[in-house]
């Protein structure tokens, strides 16, 4: 079936992922790729900025006949702000609301639900024609980006020869990778230790773990990354099968409030981050305009994929 990408997760997380298709061309006409990842998820649904979704939205779904109730995603989101943008046409571009990823904190198959994401985004491209891929997303959602991101840069010409000379372009808010404190296992090179302090708030809790991007993303394989980090690191209680301390995190050794940290060679910084006074619930629904402009000028960039984008028709 069309989803039978996520056979690779357990089938019980596999049955409360919740994925919204809000434009989706032909698979040979899809040049361009825009996933919104929603935060960890309670049992009824959280609110997220990211993809415009709504508190208890999972109420209007009913899994024995697999009907859903009418829903207006709320137009005040990220989604809308960079869908309204003309930055892609509604003709070549693919776009996903993960409303529950399922990829929570305290999962042991962190590696499987990853690699049935990969699929999923492989499943909706032309991968002879990738222009491309835009992944954004808050907390635990913002991990999964990153991860992604990872994945399809290290391993491109594995997946697609074209794959390689694609734009990924990647934002998040506060991201949340586990830090290998618990026995969830270290993602993405996190550690709890050093830390970084968020300059703008006085509050010694509100701190980011870290991790090396540099040896995450190695150089030559960036050429067409692009990566916007907005952070807070305020410190909150994973809500799962326990309760753990979790902080967000950040690149390793940098505390000033904004650092273009890595430039791409093209005047633009391939990795940029923030330091910002909202807390981690609710910082996925700030910066969206400030993300707007960092994607706009991140599809300037001639990559080898193809020409600097130009804006186009609107999605919504």
């Amino acid at each position: 079936s069309e989803y039978r990408c996520f056979r690779h997760m357990r089938k019980e997380p596999q049955k409360k992922l919740y994925i919204s298709e809000l434009n989706v061309p032909s698979r040979s006409n899809t040049k361009n790729f825009a996933l919104f990842i929603a935060g960890q998820q309670n049992s009824n649904g959280q609110s997220s900025g990211i993809t415009g979704q709504r508190s208890s939205y999972k109420d209007k779904f009913e899994r024995k006949t697999a009907s859903f109730s009418p829903y207006q995603l709320a137009k005040n989101s990220l989604a809308n702000t960079i869908l309204s943008s003309g930055l892609f046409s509604a003709d070549d571009t693919f776009v996903g609301l993960v409303f529950d990823a399922q990829f929570n904190y305290e999962f042991p198959d962190k590696n499987t639900i990853e690699k049935s994401y990969i699929e999923y985004i492989l499943s909706k491209l032309n991968t002879e024609n990738i222009e491309t891929i835009y992944i954004a997303g808050h907390s635990r959602g913002g991990c999964l980006a990153m991860r992604i991101a990872q994945e399809l840069t290290h391993r491109a010409k594995e997946y697609s020869s074209n794959l390689y000379q694609a734009r990924i372009i990647i934002q998040t808010w506060d991201p949340v990778c586990s830090d290998g404190r618990f026995p969830f296992g270290k993602e993405f090179g996190v550690d709890d230790n050093p830390i970084v302090d968020n300059p703008v708030v006085a509050d010694s809790s509100w701190y980011v773990h870290t991790t090396d991007m540099e040896a995450q993303f190695q150089n030559k394989r960036r050429s067409c990354l692009v990566i916007r980090a907005f952070l807070s690191g305020e410190e909150f209680i994973n809500v799962g099968e326990g309760f753990y301390t979790v902080h967000g995190f950040g690149h390793r050794g940098h505390s000033d409030k904004e650092n273009s940290i890595f430039d791409t060679g093209a005047d633009f910084p391939w990795y940029t981050q923030s330091f910002h006074t909202e807390e981690h619930s609710s910082i996925n629904s700030f910066h969206w305009s400030t993300a707007r402009s960092h994607l706009r000028n991140a599809m300037r960039m001639d990559c080898p994929c193809g020409k600097p984008k130009q804006q186009k028709e609107t999605i919504v």
